[in-house]
C-alpha cells in the first residue's frame, strides 16, 4: 500500500544522497501527499514530514524544501506556516519562510 510505497521512497532518496555524497540537498516539492482518497494516505501531513525529516537528518547533510502543490492539501492537518516550523527547526535544514501569498 501507501505506507510500503512511501518506504521505498525514503529509502531511494538515502541511497541517492548517500551515493552523490551531496554537500548539500535541496528537495523541490511534494514531500508528503495528504489524501484522504480511498483510504490511501493519511490527512496528517505532520507525521510523513516527520518521517521524511527523520531520513534526511540521519544523513547529516544540509538540506533544505521547496513547497509544492501536495505538502498542504486543504484537509491536511498543518498548513505551509506550521510546516515551515517545523521544517525551520531541524538541525541541518536550512528552509527559510517567505511570502506565504508565494507557493
Amino acid at each position: 500500500g501507501t505506507r510500503k510505497k512511501d518506504k521505498l521512497a525514503l529509502a531511494a532518496v538515502e541511497k541517492i544522497v548517500k551515493n552523490a555524497n551531496a554537500d548539500f540537498v535541496a528537495v523541490t516539492g511534494d514531500m508528503v501527499y495528504p489524501m484522504p482518497l480511498l483510504n490511501q494516505g493519511t490527512l496528517n501531513n505532520l507525521k510523513s514530514t516527520k518521517m521524511f525529516a527523520s531520513v534526511m537528518e540521519k544523513l547529516g547533510v544540509d538540506w533544505t524544501v521547496v513547497f509544492g502543490n501536495h505538502d498542504s492539501e486543504v484537509w491536511a492537518r498543518l498548513d505551509k506556516e506550521q510546516l515551515g516550523d517545523f521544517y525551520s527547526a531541524q538541525p541541518h535544514c536550512h528552509f527559510q519562510k517567505g511570502d506565504p501569498d508565494i507557493f
